[in-house]
């Protein structure tokens, strides 16, 4: 029987966001990005109420949350993962990921920048719209007047 490997997790943001992008412009219409965000139940830790310890920290009991990514293609096996317990990492990926999906438009995308601003990354793409002719339309009075 064949054993299966489990891909492993890529060591930081910067990582993952740069074989994401290389593996999507390698394989633009069969590359798959999915994300799985998990909140792992509270521990609860039994311990004997005294005088002393009367306040409960609500950080001890605060539930685990992690964000697990992962960029797969199935035609060449290519599978990239990254997971952060993070807030601020999580943050980070979800703008990446409209950067990345971007690329998979055929627009060009500066990687090295989206991750410290995502929006810098994605406003040479965007072209801006002309301004429409004309001025503002009036409102009709009620009343009929």
């Amino acid at each position: 029987m064949a054993q299966t490997v489990k891909p492993p997790y890529l060591a930081s943001i910067s990582d993952w966001l740069t074989q994401s992008n290389l593996l999507l412009r390698a394989y633009p219409t069969t590359t798959r990005i999915t994300s799985k965000y998990t909140i792992a139940p509270p521990v609860s830790k039994k311990r004997k109420r005294t005088a002393e310890t009367t306040s409960d920290d609500p950080a001890s009991t605060a539930p685990q949350a992690t964000l697990t990514i992962k960029t797969y293609d199935p035609n060449s096996g290519v599978c990239l993962k990254y997971r952060t317990d993070q807030a601020a990492e999580v943050n980070r990926l979800i703008r990446c990921l409209g950067v990345l999906g971007m690329g998979m438009a055929g627009q060009e995308v500066d990687v090295e920048t989206a991750l410290e601003a995502p929006q810098a990354a994605v406003a040479p793409a965007i072209e801006e719209k002309a301004p429409e002719e004309g001025g503002k339309k009036k409102k009709k009075k009620k009343g009929g007047r």
